[in-house]
């Protein structure tokens, strides 16, 4: 299984960080260049389902799952292909941070736990078909670095993104309906993280 993980810090409690990147209906801000033809049902929890449609593939539909969700601390969003095809996971585990530390535009005021840190691991996981492959290439020794750097990468521009458009905000009333209505980043693509494939893998 290949993986690459990233931190970014967030100027935002963990309660409310989780409760916007968890949702779906934010993907389009951070996760990739997608839509949201209908968001799950209400409320999230582990197992829920829905669809991303590509924006710059039309047609072409995503199947998603959210495999573990365990609020504040972290949650997991996977495709939802046939055993047989590869898979991807993201994993979000959240904790708490503070502002200390003098970082330029902090409030030296703020309590600890006033900001998050955000660890976002992506996973690639084989199908049925995929793993005989990458258990061959591991034995003859062809199986390269830049892959696993290739992944972390992707990680990082996600993690970024991802503090980029919460610090954007207008308002940490991310769970309500109280957020006002703002224009999504430009678009990225394809899945993964933003740059490279797309937003995020």
């Amino acid at each position: 299984m290949r993986e690459g993980s990233a931190e970014a810090r967030v100027a935002s409690p963990r309660e409310a960080v989780f409760a916007w990147l968890v949702d779906p209906r934010h993907a389009g801000e951070w996760f990739a260049s997608v839509a949201l033809p209908e968001p799950p049902v209400r409320p999230l929890r582990a197992g829920a389902t829905w669809r991303f449609s590509m924006t710059r593939q039309r047609g072409r539909l995503i199947p998603m799952r959210l495999a573990e969700y365990q609020s504040p601390e972290r949650f997991t969003w996977e495709t939802a292909y046939p055993a047989w095809r590869g898979n991807l996971q993201w994993t979000c585990a959240l904790s708490p941070a503070s502002f200390e530390g003098g970082t330029e535009g902090e409030d030296p005021g703020e309590e600890p736990g006033a900001a998050t840190l955000l660890r976002l691991t992506i996973r690639q996981r084989p199908g049925l078909l995929g793993w005989p492959a990458l258990l061959l290439a591991g034995l003859l020794g062809q199986l390269r670095v830049t892959e696993g750097a290739s992944m972390a990468a992707r990680a990082e521009g996600a993690a970024k993104h991802a503090a980029e458009a919460l610090e954007a905000l207008p308002t940490t009333s991310y769970g309500t309906e109280r957020r006002a209505q703002r224009p999504q980043h430009p678009q990225r693509g394809g899945k993964g993280g933003k740059g490279g494939k797309g937003k995020r893998r």
